[in-house]
């Protein structure tokens, strides 16, 4: 059965919101995906949400709601990879000063899920 989120209503109310601040909505919305990584302890599972042209990893944080943001190629290497012991992450790989990231996935992500939302975050990237 499909994660993928496809409908902005069905997103957390903290996610829309901290969205509305960037001035992202509903009609910019492609599709979100929720992984199964946390940051830190303080902060909440992070979710992917790929926007026309950008994408955002978002959370349900109050005040740290945007952890990273994905937009244009020069942003690093985004990548499916496995652990040893076949866990899917996605490698965000790191520019400039910053580090790349592991973001690992819920256990059941379908592979037609990964695929969609890897074309669609290369698309959201590659838009002007």
């Amino acid at each position: 059965m499909s994660k993928l989120v496809r409908d902005f209503q069905a997103l957390p109310d903290r996610i829309r919101a901290t969205l509305a601040t960037r001035g992202q909505g509903a009609l910019a919305f492609v599709l979100a995906l929720k992984t199964a990584f946390k940051p830190s302890a303080t902060i909440p599972i992070i979710w992917f949400v790929v926007m026309r042209d950008a994408v955002f990893l978002c959370n349900t944080h109050r005040e740290r709601g945007i952890w990273r943001t994905l937009k244009g190629s020069g942003g690093g290497l985004v990548r499916i990879a496995t652990t040893s012991i076949g866990q899917l992450y996605i490698e965000l790989g790191g520019y400039g000063e910053e580090r790349s990231s592991y973001v690992t996935l819920a256990d059941g992500t379908e592979p037609s899920d990964l695929d969609e939302l890897m074309r669609e975050i290369a698309r959201a990237r590659a838009a002007p």
